[in-house]
């Protein structure tokens, strides 16, 4: 399999990767500097243990001649009293510096809606350690006590179409999704279409959206008991879809800052007629099937929060104060965006094949393989220890690491003539008793 032209480009980033982090990370303090801190945070969101010592100890190995650790890893001890000199808010502007030369998988995202960029939002509620200061800053649940486990909530913002996180803010864990998700609107441009889900929906949140020249796609939540007259009437309807202008003002109350009035269409599923989806895109040659098949990709969000989660210890937080715990975040973000650039590569190949006539045409818009991803969180770690180490043999590693990802690709199969077998232990012995539940009933 041969190289593509972005070969050399992403090996690049990699050899730039510390040099690219902010000014604030070049200055050193021992052989603990904010970049050595930082990248191991990077390094801790891969490993399932995600262990101080583990860590340190594998960059050792990897950047021990780049750092100053030739003999031997600083010790734990060492690192946390340098932790608590990092401020969260720097790590976060590391994230944006990656992001800013990390460009290869927004140019070529894995879908696209009429040219238009897709973005997702949605929240989650993030479990913390123990600790005062984490209760005092993002408190706890109104059904826990003040002494049990504080959380926090976190608004993230998803590049659906390249597979990376573009913004979050994190806050106390009565964070509220639609007032973070209004302050993430800056992120959003003229070529970006957002998915979101039933908390977001209301006037200003589709003024904010006209603001910015962005389109939108949002489920509407009919069962709420705050709806505007407008919406109430198209959901006593028996219409399909209505396009609906509303007035700023309304018997002298406000509802959306700005005279000019707001138009949105409304769009119900054609199998669940209680499902409204909210759109700003008002050209009829969009049908409604387009949309809700555009909103089911929504869903890639809540497969990369889950992944944070059980893969990354997006809850598994080592730190006991509220500095830390953003530099953990934005550390794994920053791991989460370099993942993608090595995804991005596995879609070029696809591409490169549909040309060569090794694939399908249609594979080059609905690409029928499923990449491991947690391999390629593996490699990424290796990636950059070799860039920053042994640069000369990085082209040759990504070459091996683009091979390897290809051959264990779990390629799906339409038209499968066989029925799935069950081979888990776990998996017979809960068919085996549901079978049985079902033929005592069926009997009874």
């Amino acid at each position: 399999m041969q190289n593509s032209a972005f070969t050399a480009a992403f090996p690049r980033l990699f050899v730039q990767f510390l040099d690219r982090l902010p000014a604030c990370f070049q200055r050193r303090r021992g052989r603990l500097g904010p970049a050595a801190v930082f990248l191991t945070l990077v390094t801790m969101s891969v490993l399932e243990k995600r262990s101080y010592a583990r860590a340190l100890e594998q960059i050792r190995l990897g950047l021990g001649a780049r750092l100053g650790w030739e003999h031997d890893e600083p010790t734990r001890s060492a690192f946390c009293q340098a932790r608590k000199k990092l401020l969260g808010s720097e790590c976060v502007d590391a994230f944006y510096a990656i992001r800013s030369v990390a460009t290869r998988a927004r140019e070529l995202p894995r879908a696209t809606f009429h040219g238009y960029r897709i973005y997702a939002l949605d929240g989650t509620k993030l479990n913390l350690p123990i600790s005062p200061a984490l209760v005092k800053k993002f408190g706890c649940p109104s059904n826990r006590k003040a002494t049990e486990c504080p959380q926090a909530g976190l608004v993230l913002l998803w590049d659906v179409g390249a597979n990376q996180p573009v913004a979050w803010e994190l806050g106390p864990c009565n964070l509220s999704e639609r007032g973070a998700g209004a302050r993430l609107f800056e992120h959003l441009g003229p070529d970006v279409v957002m998915l979101g889900d039933r908390g977001l929906p209301g006037l200003e949140f589709f003024y904010l959206a006209r603001q910015r020249k962005a389109h939108y796609v949002i489920r509407m939540n009919t069962t709420s008991v705050a709806k505007t007259k407008e919406f109430c009437d198209f959901i006593t309807s028996s219409d399909q879809e209505r396009i609906v202008t509303f007035d700023p003002v309304v018997n002298k109350y406000r509802r959306f800052p700005g005279d000019a009035p707001l138009t949105v269409r409304f769009v119900r599923d054609p199998k669940k007629p209680d499902s409204v989806l909210a759109t700003s895109f008002l050209d009829a040659a969009v049908t409604a099937a387009e949309f809700w098949q555009l909103y089911g990709k929504r869903w890639e969000i809540e497969t990369a929060i889950r992944e944070g989660k059980q893969w990354h210890g997006l809850e598994d937080f080592h730190a006991r104060y509220v500095d830390g715990i953003h530099q953990e975040v934005a550390a794994i973000m920053t791991y989460l965006h370099l993942t993608s650039e090595l995804e991005v590569e596995m879609r070029h190949k696809v591409i490169e094949r549909v040309a060569k006539g090794e694939e399908p045409p249609e594979s080059a818009n609905h690409i029928p393989y499923r990449f491991n991803r947690l391999l390629m969180a593996d490699m990424v770690v290796g990636l950059i220890m070799t860039a920053l180490t042994k640069p000369e043999i990085l082209a040759d590693e990504w070459a091996h690491c683009i091979r390897s990802l290809w051959r264990n690709r779990d390629r799906i199969r339409p038209g499968r003539s066989y029925p799935r077998t069950c081979k888990s232990p776990r998996g017979l012995t809960r068919r085996a008793k549901f079978s049985r539940n079902g033929r005592n009933n069926a009997g009874n």
